[in-house]
């Protein structure tokens, strides 16, 4: 009788344990997740417009405007992001009084100017009618070193007349050690009124070399009160203010991956063995802000298996196992979203008062079509 009585105890101890792990596992679910809904927005290129690519740009201005760089010509196309309608076409001259060469990208300054980036040394200011209003030439300073190069990496707007350039690693210069890195700023400054060249004292962070890698890329953003790092190789993105170099650290990682994934650097035998191990190789890589439902978006790249079908040059352009890490006003990870293979890309996006908006880019996608860009939009719930 006592044993019966142990065993059903034991079996009782047993439910009562199973649904309180079940209760914690419900606990720590995410709080908000995306979700994709079936309409989709498109906007129609001419028959000269590339589709987006390496070379695109694109960005938004408030809630309903589009810019669209596609990279093959000096136009700028203006969309409405809520119609798909283009509403303007801005025809930059290479040539001439107002003309700004062969721009790579643009940004879009308080003023609603242009900002345009030319070869590593000259940026051009214009206006919605194209016509230049300055030539800012930047020979000369530390700036035109390529170390510090606007090809390379995101200009940080701080107002119409200041901006900041990132210091990005090229070259042999990715393979410095942590003691070499840390002793170069990250930013400088640049003034376009005094033309005052500062350096911005903020030095690149440990969480940056995980797994003792050396090579170095990130994104960031430029807000009022500082600068957000997120590295490719690193679990923790890094918050500073714009007058010390000290760096708060938030987590951010996925939970479809830790840091012990990530590839190990080697001697590489060519690009093909080098992609071969990038191609499985999980890595974090977009990061922007929401600013209508106040969230930080960080896209994570979850790796794939190497096809035996398709060159691993090709294939690494066809990247699309990804999710999307979401974090709160306060850098808190509050969700994770897988998204569906084979429909993203990840170059190509943008956020309004209806939700994000992702680029519907993969070419085996039964959507896809180079003749628009079509995007499928993604709410909070």
């Amino acid at each position: 009788m006592n044993y019966r009585f142990f065993v059903l105890f034991y079996l009782f101890y047993l439910l009562i344990g199973c649904s309180k792990k079940e209760e914690d596992k419900t606990a720590n679910e995410p709080i908000v997740k995306l979700e994709a809904q079936g309409d989709f927005l498109k906007m129609k290129l001419d028959d000269v417009t590339m589709p987006s690519n390496k070379f695109s740009t694109f960005k938004t201005h408030g809630d309903s405007t589009y810019f669209y760089y596609p990279g093959n010509k000096n136009d700028i196309l203006v969309f409405n992001t809520h119609t798909g309608e283009e509403v303007n076409r801005i025809a930059f001259n290479s040539e001439g009084p107002n003309g700004v060469g062969n721009f790579r990208s643009f940004y879009v300054l308080p003023d609603s100017s242009f900002l345009l980036l030319g070869s590593p040394v000259y940026l051009y200011l214009a206006n919605h009618q194209a016509e230049l209003i300055d030539r800012i030439d930047l020979k000369g300073t530390v700036i035109s070193n390529s170390s510090y190069s606007s090809v390379y990496g995101d200009i940080g707007i701080i107002d119409a007349q200041t901006f900041t350039i990132p210091r990005m690693p090229g070259g042999s210069s990715s393979q410095k050690s942590f003691n070499e890195w840390e002793k170069e700023p990250l930013e400088l400054s640049y003034n376009r009124i005094s033309g005052a060249v500062q350096e911005v004292p903020i030095f690149l962070p440990k969480p940056a070399f995980t797994n003792n890698k050396q090579e170095i890329f990130y994104e960031r953003i430029v807000e009022n009160s500082g600068f957000i790092y997120s590295f490719d190789y690193s679990e923790n993105i890094v918050k500073s203010n714009n007058s010390t170099s000290y760096l708060s650290e938030f987590y951010a990682g996925s939970q479809y991956f830790n840091p012990a994934d990530f590839y190990q650097v080697r001697a590489y035998q060519g690009v093909n063995d080098y992609l071969s191990d990038i191609i499985p190789s999980p890595r974090f890589r977009r990061f922007f802000y929401d600013e209508f439902r106040e969230v930080y978006y960080r896209f994570a790249y979850l790796g794939e298996e190497l096809s035996s079908d398709i060159e691993p040059m090709i294939q690494t352009k066809r990247k699309s196992h990804y999710s999307i890490i979401i974090l709160d006003k306060d850098l808190q990870k509050i969700g994770e979203t897988k998204l569906p293979k084979k429909t993203h890309l990840m170059n190509n996006y943008f956020v309004n008062k209806e939700g994000l908006f992702l680029a519907v880019d993969h070419p085996d996608h039964p959507d896809f079509d180079e003749n628009y860009l079509t995007f499928q939009k993604y709410i909070l719930k």
